[in-house]
């Protein structure tokens, strides 16, 4: 097997659920994880159990991506902490991927909002435009209110595309922005395996990780 193919990702930035990819030349395995109390000492185990899976040692790794945020400030520690560790065990580069990054969707329109959970009530907004291959930021990150979130999306009416991975947001958004084209998002494994290929290049094990923890602009 090619040790530059043997690669874990961690997605953990919502309060819900997070998710875990291995990724190999002969194999592909993307799991969903319930967010609990007990994930501090459940969400290692799991990595574990999946490496196991999929016949991997720790030291088999040859790069770990880890969504550095925006989210919620517990799972992003959490999955943060437990990527540097098995990094620093395996001695392999950690990176770390933009959570906004993750959702964008090649081809699908010409403008994205993407939309995550924020504090209680509010969301997490950044809009790009897709240039050719390339996406490049519209406007950077804000924080506001779902009601607000509703009509900065209506002013751009069909015209944009949102997607989001939080359910509640989607209900609301798609209720009530009809002429967006609005879309929920759960397996983002692809993405993100995806973007630690072309983020990996020169980076080492001394490469520092810039964490987003909460809710700072990225």
């Amino acid at each position: 097997m090619i040790k530059s193919q043997m690669t874990l990702g961690l997605h953990f930035s919502s309060r819900t659920v997070g998710t875990v990819v291995v990724r190999t030349p002969n194999i592909w395995i993307e799991r969903h994880i319930e967010i609990t109390r007990a994930s501090a000492e459940n969400l290692p185990l799991a990595v574990e159990s999946i490496l196991k899976e999929a016949e991997i040692p720790l030291s088999g790794l040859s790069e770990i991506g880890v969504v550095v945020g925006p989210g919620a400030l517990t799972p992003l520690r959490l999955s943060v902490a437990t990527a540097q560790t098995m990094g620093l065990v395996a001695q392999v580069p950690v990176v770390g991927i933009c959570g906004f990054e993750v959702l964008l969707r090649d081809g699908w329109r010409l403008i994205q909002i993407v939309v995550l959970e924020g504090r209680p009530g509010r969301c997490l907004i950044r809009g790009y435009v897709q240039v050719g291959d390339e996406f490049k930021p519209l406007f950077k990150q804000i924080e506001k209110h779902v009601d607000h979130t509703v009509r900065l999306v209506n002013r751009f009416n069909a015209r944009v595309g949102v997607v989001t991975s939080a359910v509640w947001v989607f209900d609301r958004l798609h209720s009530e922005c009809p002429g967006a084209d609005v879309r929920y998002v759960d397996r983002t494994g692809s993405a993100l395996v995806a973007l630690l290929d072309s983020q990996r290049a020169g980076l080492d094990v001394a490469t520092p990780l810039r964490i987003n923890y909460g809710y700072a602009p990225v």
